[in-house]
């Protein structure tokens, strides 16, 4: 793998280390740097990371001389690469026990001079190791279009041997039962290290074996491993006609993009493609579920069924949990143009769904992503809109990731003391008065809150009159003692309203 790793010795040839000295581990110059970091604590246990070189001054071990030891102790149980210091300032001299342990474990032990600033050397190691990584994705992208090619044209005997070139191995495909289909010339079962997996639907269809071992260090052996069973996975579904273009084919396929069982882009377009799912420069996910469990799970499964033969150019649905999962691909368009198209869409879908099934749907959407691997966060964000819509918007049968922002940055933020005082001093009164007298105003707040303050909206909505209106928010003033026309104030009360519908901020 020469050309796509970053080596300490490679480290040490940059100009900044130019005057930086190994004093010890010298056989530990091949180590692969991966990542750098500078550590000032007496216990780095739990911070380190293989292949990754620590700079330190000595300050957090300046009265224990032991502190370099223990470091180096550490880097060797993660595998990391090299440690280095900053003499004559913290550590008068290289304690011999710290110099010891990095020749039996072969991390090198580097003095860097005292003058140069940590970032001086961070940045030119970070930017070499950006680039070796970037060096190595582009080979590995080469890679995968010659598979991708050689798949294509049947030259299955190719690609073989082609991987056991990359791996410097022998290699072969074998039947589900271990029968040898196709191999390398030098192949035999009997020097067969490493066997992996080839599934489709949870079932093993077949398996590539290898006459080496791949371990943590080999990444670009393994990836180029799982290009080339991810591949025949493709292919050996392919085969089967009738499983690519069933119904239960794009159904598990959706739930495996949408649970993130999947990762590798070229692959999921392919099998897209395949299953003929909607073709679009973007694509989101849609939740449907049904109102107060209108016709249990067998609703649900009818509208998957429903919506996968009727729709079936247009969507894609499975069935996820209590949910209807659907898919809908758009076409090249802004992302303002996307959103309301969605939202076009999804009412659409709802309308026709409770004609056809006679039962009331609620549809929360995601926002679209571009890439498939990506389209979980879409059902992620759907799910999560849908929760909130039931304590935020229950009457709202449509809802949009985006309507609810301020809800999710608040759900992760959590019952913070702040959102209690709120509730305490803004909500609490308003809620007690209601509780107290019958009255409603806690829920003309937040319809006065929904429409900006326009009261003849209010009004339409309460189905009261307008001077009614005016007689709530006066009363709501004087529990309050606050002004509504105060930006300031109408703010803190929209926030502590919703945090009063998601739970929080209760006291």
């Amino acid at each position: 793998m020469t050309n796509t790793t970053f080596t300490v010795e490679e480290l040490l040839r940059l100009p900044v280390m130019q005057d930086a000295k190994v004093v010890a581990g010298f056989q530990g110059t091949v180590n692969e740097v991966r990542c750098v970091d500078i550590m000032e604590i007496p216990d780095v246990r739990g911070w380190l990371r293989q292949g990754e070189f620590v700079l330190t001054t000595g300050y957090s071990f300046r009265g224990n001389p032991q502190g370099l030891s223990a470091i180096i102790e550490e880097m060797h149980k993660v595998g990391g690469a090299a440690v280095g210091f900053k003499p004559k300032r913290f550590l008068q001299a290289t304690p011999p026990d710290a110099i010891a342990l990095s020749n039996q474990y072969g991390i090198p032990l580097i003095e860097i001079p005292p003058h140069i600033p940590y970032i001086e050397i961070t940045q030119p190691i970070m930017e070499r190791i950006l680039n070796t990584q970037l060096a190595m994705m582009r080979k590995v992208y080469d890679i995968h279009s010659r598979f991708v090619n050689l798949l294509a044209t049947k030259r299955g005997q190719e690609l073989l041997n082609v991987l056991g070139q990359l791996l410097g191995c022998e290699a072969a495909l074998l039947t589900s039962s271990g029968e040898v289909q196709i191999r390398t010339a030098g192949f035999s079962v009997e020097d067969v290290k490493t066997i992996r997996n080839i599934c489709v639907d949870n079932m093993v269809l077949a398996h590539v074996a290898l006459t080496r071992l791949l371990g943590a260090a080999d990444v670009f052996e393994s990836m180029c491993l799982d290009q080339v069973v991810g591949l025949l996975s493709l292919e050996l579904t392919a085969r089967d006609a009738g499983l690519v273009h069933s119904k239960r084919a794009r159904e598990e396929f959706l739930t495996e993009l949408l649970t993130g069982a999947l990762n590798m882009e070229g692959i999921l377009v392919q099998r897209a493609n395949q299953l003929e799912f909607p073709r679009g420069a973007s694509r989101v996910v849609m939740i449907i579920e049904p109102l107060d469990g209108a016709g249990g799970d067998s609703v649900q499964t009818d509208m998957v069924q429903w919506i996968n033969q009727s729709e079936r150019n247009r969507f894609v649905a499975a069935p996820l949990g209590e949910h209807v999962a659907v898919l809908y691909a758009f076409s090249d368009a802004p992302t303002v143009q996307q959103h309301r198209a969605a939202v076009q869409v999804a009412h659409e879908l709802r309308r026709k769904l409770e004609e056809q099934f006679h039962a009331p749907v609620r549809v929360a959407i995601g926002e679209a992503r571009q890439q498939l691997r990506e389209l979980r966060n879409s059902y992620d964000e759907a799910r999560r809109t849908l929760d909130v819509s039931k304590k935020v918007r229950p009457d709202q049968r449509v809802v949009h990731w985006t309507d609810f922002y301020v809800e999710d940055m608040m759900l992760a933020i959590g019952a913070h003391p702040t959102l209690r005082r709120l509730y305490a001093t803004l909500i609490a009164p308003i809620y007690q008065y209601d509780v107290e007298n019958g009255t409603d105003l806690l829920h003309t707040l937040d319809v006065y809150l929904k429409y900006g303050g326009n009261t003849k909206q209010v009004a339409a909505e309460l189905f009261i009159h307008r001077n009614s209106v005016h007689y709530r928010l006066e009363r709501i003033q004087d529990l309050l003692g606050g002004d509504l026309n105060n930006p300031e104030m109408l703010f803190r009360l929209n926030l502590s309203l919703r945090a009063w519908k998601l739970g929080l901020g209760r006291g």
